[in-house]
């Protein structure tokens, strides 16, 4: 094996497993806050019951994930990771559908009635599909994908354009009642790094273009903090994963760090 067929099989195992870890943490985190967020009357919250001797009761919504069904081994234990960080946060009160590679099959409304979750997550490019099918009234998180996602943000804006576009569903999509953005703001991460790591001077990210503006408002906190800001930008996950991996050769410990968006 050559070192560019190498680099190439590597760049491409470390942008999926980029991608995972992401979406694993924002997930367990979604999870944590699901509860918090308290949908109102519409939510129908369960209550379980305590296994300790107490008569206390605790809350605990139920999650319907929608994910992927995948032939390759190594994008099925991915998802499995995904699904396992939501299971263990949500206490087990889960419940998993798996979508076909022929989306269209997919009866996300049905499945939707048939476990009465309290919200659904909707996980990879399939998800995005079958999530804007559902046309029950219940919350949707989006997950394991491209964040903003264009094609997401094309078809909310102009839905005409829905036909042009990776969306086939049978009805316009539902706008979402609220969007919760889980990406910190730049000077309070930068301030978190400061106080863990006040020798850090300069720090380093790959970015895409559709995260210009918050670049934008992180060169501005790392002025304002005295930080240098050094910005790779990457056209797909595949150039970010071999952008990390230069980083990642040749950062400095002691004074550099690397901010992964």
């Amino acid at each position: 094996m050559t070192q560019g067929q190498w680099q190439q099989g590597w760049a491409e195992k470390s942008s999926t497993a980029i991608a995972g870890l992401k979406a694993y943490c924002v997930l367990c985190l979604v999870c944590f806050l699901v509860p918090a967020l308290a949908y109102g009357d519409n939510a129908n919250i369960r209550k379980s019951e305590s296994n300790s001797s107490t008569t206390n009761s605790v809350l605990i919504p139920k999650a319907l994930v929608f994910s992927p069904q995948l032939k390759t081994a190594y994008y099925r234990s991915i998802f499995a990771n995904i699904i396992r960080g939501i299971h263990d946060a949500s206490s087990g009160n889960i419940a998993v559908e798996a979508i076909p590679e022929d989306v269209a099959n997919f009866r996300a409304d049905e499945k939707i009635r048939q476990h009465s979750p309290d919200f659904v997550i909707s996980l990879g490019s399939r998800g995005k599909v079958a999530a804007f099918s559902i046309s029950t009234a219940i919350p949707v998180v989006l997950g394991a994908v491209l964040s903003p996602d264009s094609s997401v943000l094309l078809a909310l804006q102009q839905p005409s354009m829905l036909a042009s576009t990776a969306f086939t569903p049978l009805r316009q999509p539902r706008l979402p009642d609220l969007t919760v953005s889980l990406t910190p703001a730049p000077e309070q991460l930068f301030n978190q790094l400061r106080n863990l790591a006040p020798n850090i001077r300069g720090v380093h990210v790959v970015y895409h273009k559709n995260d210009t503006e918050l670049i934008n408002d992180a060169r501005a906190a790392a002025k304002r903090l005295g930080l240098n800001l050094t910005v790779h930008q990457a056209q797909n996950l595949k150039q970010s994963a071999l952008a990390h991996s230069k980083l990642m050769a040749n950062l400095k410990s002691a004074t550099e760090a690397l901010w992964l968006l």
